[in-house]
């Protein structure tokens, strides 16, 4: 009988792992709907995503991908939502349930207090016409 080397084990899981952290810049490219690596490539810099060359290969970090593609999205939960974070991970994981389910919204504050002596003038100025 063949003994198992435990790490052997380790590696294979920890490879198979690895592998599903990093992204294609090919399928990077099927995912924003460009037709040219270029295009692409010229996404991720323009939003921060780093893209590693290894050999023939280009590849980025899926998270990394993730965090860049959504952004303005993240940006209007931020805004809207009190439960931001757990929404965001709902919509990404694709748990409907999650979605449908009452969300707190941000409560709107119309209290300004101003931050300057140039804005406290102008607004004591205001209320005086």
């Amino acid at each position: 009988m063949e003994e198992i080397n435990s790490e052997e084990v380790w590696y294979t899981h920890t490879l198979s792992k690895w592998k599903r952290a990093i992204i294609d810049v090919k399928d990077v490219m099927a995912l924003l709907k460009y037709r040219d690596v270029r295009s692409v490539l010229n996404w991720c810099k323009e939003h921060d995503v780093f893209v590693l060359n290894q050999g023939n290969t280009q590849v980025v970090n899926q998270a990394e991908f993730i965090l860049a593609f959504y952004k303005p999205f993240l940006k209007h939960l931020k805004r809207t939502k009190e439960n931001w974070k757990e929404l965001f991970m709902d919509y990404v994981c694709g748990n409907v349930s999650g979605i449908l389910t009452e969300k707190r919204d941000k409560p709107i504050s119309n209290h300004y207090s101003p931050k300057t002596k140039l804005e406290t003038s102008f607004l004591k100025k205001m209320k005086n016409l």
